[in-house]
């Protein structure tokens, strides 16, 4: 018959991921349409709804109930709407061998990038497959939590043979790895150290370009700290340079003088290209903090250098890293820093500092009273990830006084100063200072203010 001719033209054509936009735009209400639920599995549905601007109210045909019925946009989400069977009754006609336990490499949208997966289920009416991946939110800092979703076995762009993408860079690493740590365990102590700086000067260029080493690796937190690090020091070096030197004697120097100063800077020139540097002239405390600029993985790598390294390493690895946005420093602005900034620029604030894991929850915030000056029941923090963000008013923070701060699940932070908090009453709607926190029902509106005179738009307030 017609339809099945069509149907299996569908499944022999090219896979298409999505329908085009004009498609999307033509849809009707009682279309029948492959729609990806919020899982990530497309699934036949109707259009029961269509809004002027774009909304789509949809249907799912496998339940008979409203229950699972939801609404998605074509205009936002166009990656969710596909040609009515093209998805879900599409059969695979690639990675045919893949069943439940395999490995796949996945790039998943909403988390770019290609990672290893594992097959959780495959759908027996189309090619589509539920795999489960790891996804470290906190950086290394908390155990990586478990992401499940749906892919179909023909989008190339989601879904490849496993070790195509993920070992693209480190060919046969874990051979290597292991052969190259045996090799570094039966090698005696003296040699240990002649490999090391042999190693950083002929594979990472030396001393001088171990920060290109440290920004190819850091993590996005640590590049910030980087990033600022440069800034620090180039206004410095630009400082020095431009402060008048010490007053020159009008008397004209002697020949002699010239002479004898030419031979000097000759002299020092020749011995400062004479000079070697290596790591074993860095103090332990340096060598600590080069480690805060690594991740677990390279502090590992780099601990194996020499054993005073290992050591500096060791204790390292024993801290997290944690950061903090004062909103104070952004509400006050004194050096004009957030002007004309536009969106949540409380998010572009964050400082890093590395503490003991096994530092408790209430002597980190005794630290940021002092720091910051705003008393422990003024303190109100705010953390987020890419899943949620959670409140820390004065109940949740003295019940969490004893946590050592590797337990946080986010240790990167927002502190306000409730001081300086417009609260609207839920009752009443007027607006006071904050005392409490509703900190299941909580919002934030951030108030700018745009001085017509001078042009700019400066951070003036925030409100609950």
């Amino acid at each position: 018959s017609y339809s099945v001719f069509t149907s299996t033209i569908r499944t022999m054509s090219s896979f298409a991921p999505h329908m085009s936009f004009i498609e999307a735009h033509k849809l009707q209400v009682g279309d029948k349409v492959d729609h990806r639920n919020t899982h990530g599995k497309f699934q036949s549905a109707t259009i029961i709804h269509k809004s002027k601007s774009g909304m789509f109210k949809i249907h799912f045909d496998d339940h008979s109930t409203a229950k699972h019925d939801t609404e998605c946009s074509y205009v936002n989400e166009l990656h969710r709407f596909a040609v009515s069977g093209s998805i879900s009754r599409r059969p695979a006609h690639r990675l045919k061998y893949i069943k439940t336990g395999s490995f796949v490499d996945v790039n998943i949208g909403q988390h770019p990038g290609w990672r290893k997966a594992e097959v959780v289920t495959v759908c027996p009416l189309s090619g589509q497959i539920q795999v489960q991946y790891l996804l470290d939110i906190s950086q290394g800092i908390t155990k990586p939590m478990k992401w499940i979703t749906w892919v179909h076995l023909d989008n190339t762009l989601e879904v490849s043979r496993f070790g195509v993408h993920t070992y693209t860079k480190e060919i046969n690493h874990v051979a290597i790895s292991l052969e190259t740590n045996r090799s570094y365990l039966n090698t005696p102590n003296e040699i240990k150290s002649l490999c090391a700086k042999e190693s950083i000067d002929k594979i990472f260029g030396g001393m001088d370009n171990i920060l290109t080493f440290l920004i190819q690796h850091g993590s996005p937190s640590q590049l910030q700290q980087i990033h600022n690090i440069i800034k620090e020091k180039t206004i410095e070096h630009l400082d020095t340079k431009t402060t008048p030197s010490s007053k020159q004697s009008p008397t004209a120097p002697s020949s002699s003088s010239i002479s004898n100063n030419k031979s000097t800077q000759i002299t020092s020139y020749n011995d400062e290209n004479k000079t070697e540097y290596s790591l074993s002239d860095l103090s332990r405390d340096s060598i600590m903090h080069i480690c805060g600029f690594l991740d677990r993985n390279d502090i590992k790598s780099f601990k194996l250098t020499s054993y005073r390294n290992g050591i500096a390493c060791l204790n390292e690895m024993t801290k997290c890293n944690v950061g903090l946005s004062d909103v104070n420093e952004l509400l006050g602005d004194t050096e004009n820093k957030f002007v004309d900034e536009l969106g949540m620029i409380i998010r572009k604030n964050y400082k890093y500092h590395r503490y003991s894991a096994n530092m408790d929850y209430l002597s980190l915030r005794l630290e940021w009273k002092d720091k910051y000056n705003v008393p422990l029941d003024q303190q109100l923090l705010l953390s987020e990830n890419q899943t949620a963000c959670r409140f820390y008013d004065t109940i949740k923070n003295d019940k969490m006084a004893d946590f050592k701060i590797r337990a946080i699940p986010t240790p990167k932070f927002l502190l306000f100063d409730k001081r300086n908090l417009i609260k609207f009453d839920e009752q009443t709607s007027k607006p006071k200072i904050m005392k409490n926190c509703n900190e299941k029902q909580q919002s934030i509106c951030f108030i700018k203010f745009f001085d017509i005179y001078f042009q700019e738009i400066i951070p003036l307030h925030f409100i609950m």
